[in-house]
């Protein structure tokens, strides 16, 4: 599992370094991959945990243990498309309520704050915003006891469209975009969840599918035009403190962390 993250994290830099190149802004993005990179390190603790825990849970035999449907028996990819349902919904609901309440709010924003996106934003998460978003991996793992290849599939899947949710909302032609964003997550739509308008902020909480966005009235399509003043991140996070990752790490025990955005 080591080696996996070593290689996400290595795919995350080189997109990062590929939108760079291709952007030419003038900006280095030295210390934002630093501090991106350092939050995804403090998450493989995190990691770490849940893998033996994922492991327990699908050895040989484990299935008899657990109130589960076991599905290990179906093929791989009927697997992923189970998790797919029954971890996108889960998914949303925590990413829905991550915005609603302070104190998860406190860790989301951590993600948030990034004042620019690229592949390495996907995985720049506070280490108890990832033990949560992995425990809710873990329910539906408990519930349904896939094939070690069946979550890990699935898994990756989910890291890939974490990485290239996050980036440029150009990459893929404008009427193709449009097309997919009905139906899956695109950069477009994502960047439209880190603007720094609350209203905008507050959609597009999918990972993968965008039915949930769909169902429960939160999503928000891509606009004709980009709005006038559209910016990322957070106004109240200044960049420097954004690109500092000690502070980041700290900053959900600060008091004024808990307010909820205005």
């Amino acid at each position: 599992m080591d080696l996996i993250h070593l290689a996400i994290l290595a795919t995350a830099l080189a997109f990062g370094l590929i939108q760079h190149v291709m952007a030419r802004d003038g900006r280095n993005p030295a210390r934002r991959w630093w501090t991106n990179a350092l939050l995804y390190a403090t998450d493989i603790a995190v990691i770490t945990l849940f893998a033996a825990s994922v492991a327990w849970l699908t050895r040989p035999g484990a299935a008899a243990l657990l109130p589960a449907v076991a599905i290990t028996a179906l093929p791989v990819l009927a697997q992923m498309a189970i998790l797919l349902i029954l971890h996108g919904v889960l998914q949303y609901g925590v990413h829905r309520c991550s915005h609603q309440i302070p104190r998860l709010w406190s860790w989301h924003r951590v993600h948030h704050s990034d004042p620019q996106l690229d592949a390495t934003t996907g995985l720049r998460h506070h280490p108890f915003e990832s033990l949560l978003d992995y425990l809710a991996f873990l329910l539906p793992v408990a519930l349904i006891a896939p094939s070690a290849a069946g979550w890990l599939g699935y898994f990756l899947l989910n890291i890939a469209f974490a990485l290239l949710t996050h980036m440029p909302p150009d990459l893929l032609p404008r009427k193709l975009e449009r097309v997919l964003s009905r139906v899956v997550m695109t950069p477009g739509l994502h960047h439209l969840h880190h603007s720094d308008w609350q209203p905008e902020t507050d959609s597009n909480y999918g990972t993968i599918l965008v039915i949930w966005d769909q169902l429960f009235g939160t999503y928000r399509p891509l606009p004709a035009t980009p709005r006038p003043g559209f910016a990322l991140g957070l106004a109240e996070v200044p960049a420097p403190q954004a690109q500092d990752p000690f502070l980041m790490l700290a900053a959900p025990f600060l008091p004024q962390d808990l307010r909820p955005r205005s």
